[in-house]
């Protein structure tokens, strides 16, 4: 109902255009309604070859480049190259200022070698408290075991000697008590003997004494306090023990530091991580280089690649591997599609193709502006004008002109796009009359004056 509604009002505003115009330009004569049907551009469909297109274009970059920073800050005292300079892996690019760097690593030099010396006190310490440990335990161990042997033996003949000298002088007291008697011996002489009794008696004590005492073993007190020895002596080396962790764990922080200080020095050279070209330099002599801001731009020249917008329609012919002509100045060379970005321009409605050409003799930079297109040469395939073929949903469609009726006719639209015309694989046949003009306008069966013409 629709349809009939806009053909009806459209059928009444050619009418009143014929009356109005009747002199204007025949070229107008397409948009005009006749009692033999509505004007309309047709074109005969035929085969014609593909051909390189040149219809994109881009700007060359480098497949892989990088920028070359410091890593740490400072200020720039010398810049090794310039732009357009070769560097090579390992090549220095720039240095820094030192000084402040050197000054670090000397401190974390100092510092691990005081920690090193509080490690080797921990572990002397360790030894004297381990030595400490064994006397405490042989010592308990002596005293828990009682006297050996020997010392019995010892102390037994020192009885044995006590008691033969008691004797002895019990014989000599008693002989002088008699001779004192009898006035033979003076009472002084008489009182010695009396005394050298008394004390080879208490020799005899003192030494059956230090036999029972012997044999009765060591005292809960002695073991007690030998045991007292033994703890303080483990505890000593605990200490000892925890105190060579505390240090060894100093030492290493030391290590460590002293390590970040050797690199953080290391990193005041800017060594190049590529083979390449310089292509920009930020920075120069004397200036200060922040963590991280560019110094370099650096990126291999041999490779190039462009970045082509490709119209979303055309995206199918441009698959990885097919070969493009690229041109630039007149010079052409061939690239390889390398990859087809996965999302679409929403400004343009374009996705990017990337293509790489090899540089190695061409002598093309970065930042000229390449055509490219592909190379189609040697098929012959049916084309027809983009604004013949009409899309609703997924089957476009052109109409066939036949006994003046145009004829909805489904196509299956190929590959390719060129100079503004699809390529059709299906549908039509060579010697197929289509509107080519005036096809929007137009419904299936609706009457139509053909005006025959190539389709541009």
């Amino acid at each position: 109902m629709r349809r009939q509604k806009i053909a009806a009002m459209l059928c009444i505003l050619c009418s009143i255009a014929v009356v109005a115009c009747t002199s204007a330009n025949p070229q107008d004569t397409a948009q005009k309604q006749t009692s033999q049907g509505r004007i309309v551009g047709v074109s005969t469909v035929s085969k014609q070859p593909l051909t390189t297109n040149y219809t994109l274009s881009g700007t060359l970059e480098p497949v892989s480049q990088m920028t070359a920073a410091f890593e740490v800050p400072g200020r720039i005292v010398e810049t090794k190259v310039q732009i357009g300079d070769v560097i090579k892996i390992g090549g220095i690019l720039a240095k820094l200022d030192t000084y402040q760097y050197r000054l670090q690593l000397d401190q974390a030099i100092q510092g691990a070698a005081q920690a090193k010396a509080a490690l080797d006190s921990a572990e002397a310490a360790i030894h004297v408290s381990t030595a400490q440990v064994k006397r405490a335990e042989a010592n308990l161990v002596e005293i828990k075991k009682g006297a050996r042997a020997q010392q019995r033996e010892r102390l037994q003949n020192a009885v044995t000697v006590a008691q033969a000298a008691c004797e002895k002088a019990q014989i000599d007291a008693e002989r002088s008590q008699r001779l004192f008697e009898q006035g033979l011996v003076s009472q002084s002489d008489n009182e010695s003997a009396q005394l050298a009794l008394t004390n080879a008696q208490n020799a005899v004590k003192d030494a059956t004494s230090a036999l029972s005492e012997m044999q009765a073993g060591a005292t809960k007190e002695q073991i007690g306090a030998a045991s007292s020895m033994l703890d303080e002596a483990n505890a000593g080396k605990l200490a000892s023990l925890a105190a060579k962790k505390q240090a060894a764990a100093a030492y290493q922080a030391a290590l460590a530091t002293k390590r970040q200080a050797e690199l953080a020095l290391s990193k005041t050279t800017l060594f190049s991580r590529v083979e390449g070209v310089v292509l920009t330099k930020s920075i120069q002599n004397g200036e200060l280089a922040a963590e991280g801001q560019s110094v370099y731009t650096l990126g291999n020249v041999n490779e190039l690649k462009v970045l082509l917008p490709l119209p979303d329609r055309e995206v199918k012919q441009w698959k990885p591997g097919t070969v493009v002509d690229v041109s630039l100045y007149g010079e052409t060379t061939k690239g390889i599609v390398n990859k087809i970005y996965p999302t679409t321009n929403a400004a343009t409605g374009t996705i990017n193709g990337e293509v790489v050409l090899n540089n190695t003799k061409l002598g093309w930079s970065p930042g000229q502006v390449v055509k490219a297109g592909l190379n189609q040469t040697g098929r012959d395939v049916i084309l027809v004008p983009v604004e013949a073929v009409i899309r609703e949903g997924d089957k476009p469609f052109v109409y066939k002109v036949k006994k003046g009726v145009a004829a909805k006719t489904i196509v299956q639209l190929g590959e390719h796009t060129t100079n503004n015309q699809f390529e059709i694989s299906g549908g039509l046949q060579t010697g197929d009359q289509i509107v080519t003009k005036g096809a929007e306008l137009l419904f299936d069966g609706d009457r139509v004056q053909a005006v025959k013409g190539v389709a541009q």
